[in-house]
């Protein structure tokens, strides 16, 4: 979901990028296939939010730490951060759209 570019960071923080990410991810999916399914878009993109605050400041922090690392600016890292997280958020309640529609 979150693509991140790795040119210079140290092998160790991509790595710890990339765990960071996966239980980013994970929060998010598992927490959208357990909300009631009348939940209303905002109200789940609220509860992703609240339920999944520890893997995203901590992805955000990392994510943040590669970019600055791989010559980003700070502001460019956090633009780019808060890109990637609504992308991954749309992404997230649209994979669950589509999940309920099948069903």
């Amino acid at each position: 979901m979150f693509w991140i570019q790795f040119v210079a960071a140290s092998a160790a923080l991509v790595a710890q990028a990339d765990e960071a990410n996966f239980a980013y991810v994970d929060c998010m999916f598992t927490v959208a296939r357990e909300a009631p399914p009348d939940m209303v878009s905002s109200a789940l993109e609220q509860l992703l939010i609240q339920s999944c605050a520890t893997e995203r400041e901590n992805l955000h922090a990392l994510l943040v730490e590669v970019r600055v690392q791989n010559g980003d600016s700070r502001s460019q890292a956090e633009a780019t951060w808060r890109q990637l997280e609504a992308d991954g958020m749309a992404s997230v309640l649209r994979a669950r759209q589509q999940a309920q529609r099948l069903n």
